[in-house]
């Protein structure tokens, strides 16, 4: 997994997200730093965390992407989970421990600016 990555090769949709929840538009260029966040500081989701309609072939593909990088690491913003519900679902029934998060605190956005109807859960210390 590389350390870092640039905003612009981000899914597009992720993309959207980040300028959504941020009001930030000119954020292509900005390299973010890819840390790995323990499994066990995210809340726990009941609407994904307890689905039993999940294949195990949708969850081994989520997993899979996660492990070799093709899929986008989840998003924070301090101590708020913004994105990343199925890939943090997926590695929890795989038993991963840590999972590659990019934190957008880290170029400026402080917490307080975040919309409540954006935060998936706060994170577990």
């Amino acid at each position: 997994m590389p350390s870092t990555v640039r905003f612009g090769d981000l899914p597009r949709d992720m993309q959207q997200l980040v300028a959504d929840i941020t009001d930030r538009y000119d954020l292509d260029d900005k390299l973010l730093t890819i840390v790995a966040v323990a499994v066990s500081r995210f809340p726990y989701l009941p609407w994904t965390d307890e689905r039993s309609d999940f294949a195990d072939s949708e969850i081994q593909s989520y997993f899979a992407g996660v492990r070799d990088g093709t899929m986008p690491p989840l998003v924070v913003c301090g101590c708020l989970f913004l994105d990343g519900c199925h890939r943090l679902t997926a590695a929890r029934r795989l038993g991963a421990n840590y999972l590659p998060v990019i934190d957008l605190a880290e170029i400026g956005i402080a917490e307080a600016s975040i919309d409540w109807r954006d935060i998936v859960g706060p994170m577990v210390d």
